[in-house]
Formats: structure tokens, sequence, C-alpha cells
């Protein structure tokens, strides 16, 4: 996998998309905002309307790799390519076991937070 190119990475930060989860208060539907994302990195995905938040995050390799976490060969590539097209079709959907799209956010957590 290589890094987005600038134009990709423009597009995604424009693209209006929900997120569909399931949090104590029962299922929720809200309108998501890309906070960034890069390969290395990772992916950090907040409420649009609150930006404390934090819907989604991935952690780059990098990341990982910093923190001594060891993810299988190919999880992290399927993975941030999913959540692209999630995020391309205008839903990521956290309730779907076959998205593979089950990470927690919390703020300390997420490679991108502000």
């Amino acid at each position: 996998m290589q890094e987005l190119t600038e134009q990709e990475h423009n597009e995604l930060m424009e693209c209006e998309f929900v997120v569909k989860g399931i949090c104590n208060e029962g299922p929720y539907i809200t309108p998501g905002k890309l906070v960034e994302i890069e390969y290395d990195i990772g992916i950090t995905i907040i409420d649009k309307e609150d930006h404390t938040n934090y819907l989604y995050c991935l952690l780059g390799p990098t990341v990982c790799k910093n923190d001594g976490i060891n993810t299988p060969d190919g999880l992290y590539d399927t993975l941030f390519q999913g959540v692209i097209q999630d995020i391309k079709n205008g839903v990521i959907d956290l309730t779907s076991k076959e998205s593979g799209n089950d990470s927690t956010a919390f703020t300390d957590f997420c490679a991108f937070n502000r």
C-alpha cells in the first residue's frame, strides 16, 4: 500500500458520511468528520457536530511499531482500504461484523487527536 496522493487525501477530507454504531444509550447514526488520514499514522474520525466525540480510530503501522503493537501481515492494509471505501460510500457501519470496523475510539488512543 502506498500513501494517498494529495488529490485522494483532499477528496476524502471533503466527503460527507455518517457513522452507525451502538453505545450505552443504544444504536446511533451521526454525521462523521475525518480529522486526518495518513497511511503510516492512521485514521481518526470524530462526530461532525461534537468534535470531542471520537467515533473511530485506526492506528497506522508507524504508530503501532512505536507502541510495540504487532498486527498480522495485510490486516492494516485491508482495514485502511475498507475505511476509505466506507467513507466514499457515505457510511461507516461500526455495527457490522463483516466491516472489521470495530476500533473503539478514545482521545488518548487516536493517532490524530484534538
